[in-house]
């Protein structure tokens, strides 16, 4: 026995027959796990229909991820320097084409075939930004704005 009078297999007590640690029941409400789902589906609603207010209409009916990488392909279209309606996919497909130089189009060209081998691969969609590209002219044309020129 130790000094303190304490064994190695001892359990230490703050009060006589109670041991130091409370049962996990006694501060997790039964109702916790039901309303917190509740709750974090009342946030997911929040958040698709914040996030499909601005989005065009063909695409609104989309998946909540889908609609998240829709808006950050936007973000990162303008912060390359390209229109902030476009896509970066839609871009890659333009610029492939329509290039001032053959190195720019070479890089294009290879930026669009990795989102497409991406999309390929993680979607199923062959084709992605020849696909994104369409989709732009097409809103583009109905929005009555002049699309880009080809």
């Amino acid at each position: 026995m130790a000094a303190s009078g304490f064994t190695t297999g001892s359990v230490l007590r703050l009060r006589p027959g109670r041991p130091r640690t409370a049962p996990a029941e006694r501060f997790v409400p039964r109702q916790a796990p039901q309303r917190a789902a509740a709750y974090a589906l009342e946030l997911r609603r929040a958040i698709e229909s914040a996030a499909r207010r601005r989005l065009p209409e063909d695409v609104r009916a989309e998946e909540i991820t889908i609609l998240c990488c829709f808006h950050a392909s936007l973000v990162l279209n303008a912060v390359t320097g390209g229109s902030a309606t476009m896509t970066f996919s839609a871009r890659c497909h333009e610029e492939r084409l329509r290039a001032a130089n053959v190195a720019r189009r070479m890089a294009w060209s290879a930026t669009a075939a990795l989102v497409d081998f991406g999309c390929a691969v993680l979607r199923g969609e062959a084709a992605h930004c020849e696909a994104a590209w369409l989709k732009h002219r097409r809103r583009a044309a109905a929005q009555g704005s002049p699309p880009s020129p080809m």
